[in-house]
């Protein structure tokens, strides 16, 4: 964490992206849908913070590119 920090504070002239998973990635069925958050672990509205490894790979291209997915 202290290095995000550091970054975060003193380094205002980099463009950058961090990409943290969800507490558990396994593979499943691709569904297409990811959501992207901020500084907080995402989870459902049962307190799961879950997505398949396929659509984890989709949301990794889209953010930060990708030739084909």
């Amino acid at each position: 964490m202290a290095l995000f920090e550091l970054v975060r504070d003193d380094a205002d002239d980099l463009e950058w992206t961090y990409l943290s998973p969800l507490a558990m990635v396994e593979p499943g069925e691709r569904t297409g849908a990811y959501r992207t958050g901020d500084h907080q672990l995402l989870s459902d509205g049962e307190g799961n913070s879950h997505i398949s490894t396929e659509d984890y790979a989709v949301g990794r291209c889209h953010v930060v590119g990708c030739a084909s997915v």
